[in-house]
């Protein structure tokens, strides 16, 4: 009999604050434009990241979303599986973001983003299936330092469902190897190993011929072969078996969920912070998340190295509350 399991993870992050990092201070905002010239294969790396909350490890992709609210007219917006974000349904979440470093692994920090008390959740869900979206609006004085870069958008989600043999490329942080020195995911490909020639519905999930283990649900699954910009094809977010490996099968959901997930989210929907800006522009106002940045660059590079997060102990900060 085969038994279809969650892929969630079963590593623990500690709830509490980790150290602030002040020397970020000194840092540059990194933007995708300003990143050196990359193959689409580095693109699809940067466009990816590791999601932690207190009950573990998970992965997400970045889209940009057109928001005329947002600086730039654009938004990130973190795709991921809802059952990495529902595991810890009031936060926080920490999304672990990469500083470049010439001729140099990343530095590597993360950003804490808070619930608003009077606010249910962050996201968005899907209601059929296991998608999330969660938009991130970073502070002023946060996106003087930091970026969140994406080379994926609404136009780069693959418009059509994809094909039974296709080749693919999926990357996440799993638990047997969960990241590099500078945070970028583990690549392994594979192909589209399920057919279907139903309705809509049938095709919102097919089955990926790879191995998946904790830590990969929310992990995006690429075309392979595609020059320029990637494409985006779905999300992982099951896997085939009681156990990691062994059956070298996962459930994969299509790009069309995706793109009707963040149909959900609200448009030009200014955080109250802002203020004089959504009044006069007629804006809707939504309660502002407390996003600001936190941990020890060296404590993070061992977690992401390591084989074995439970091993690595993350100290708590004394917050003074």
């Amino acid at each position: 009999m085969i038994v279809v399991m969650k892929t969630t993870t079963k590593a623990t992050i500690s709830k509490s604050l980790f150290l602030f990092f002040l020397a970020l201070c000194v840092c540059q905002t990194v933007q995708s434009s300003t990143l050196p010239k990359l193959t689409t294969s580095e693109k699809m790396a940067w466009s990816t990241y590791a999601i932690a909350t207190a009950k573990g490890l998970g992965t997400a992709v970045i889209v940009n979303r057109q928001d005329a609210s947002a600086p730039g007219g654009i938004v990130p917006v973190l795709v991921t599986c809802t059952h990495v974000l529902a595991a810890a349904p009031r936060g926080p979440y920490f999304l672990v973001l990469r500083l470049p470093v010439q001729g140099a692994n990343p530095d590597i920090i993360l950003l804490r983003i808070d619930i608003p008390p009077d606010q249910k959740r962050l996201y968005v869900r899907h209601p059929r299936r296991d998608v999330a979206a969660m938009e991130i609006r970073l502070p002023s004085d946060v996106a003087r330092v930091v970026s969140i870069p994406s080379f994926i958008s609404e136009s780069t989600l693959a418009q059509s469902a994809p094909h039974v043999g296709d080749q693919i490329l999926l990357l996440g942080f799993p638990k047997v190897f969960p990241g590099t020195q500078g945070a970028f995911p583990v690549f392994r490909s594979g192909v589209i190993a399920s057919y279907s020639s139903g309705s809509q519905a049938d095709l919102e999930k097919y089955l990926v011929h790879t191995n998946v283990y904790s830590g990969d649900s929310g992990g995006p699954v690429f075309a392979a072969g595609t020059r320029g910009d990637p494409v985006l094809l779905g999300l992982i977010s099951e896997r085939i078996g009681p156990k990691a490996g062994v059956v070298p099968l996962a459930v994969a959901i299509d790009a069309s969920v995706i793109r009707e997930t963040l149909a959900l989210l609200p448009k030009n929907a200014i955080p109250q912070d802002t203020g004089a800006f959504g009044r006069r522009f007629g804006a809707r106002t939504k309660p502002a998340a407390a996003v600001k940045l936190v941990g020890s660059k060296d404590l993070l590079k061992k977690v992401m190295s390591s084989k074995s997060r439970a091993e690595i102990p993350i100290k708590a900060e004394r917050d003074g509350r």
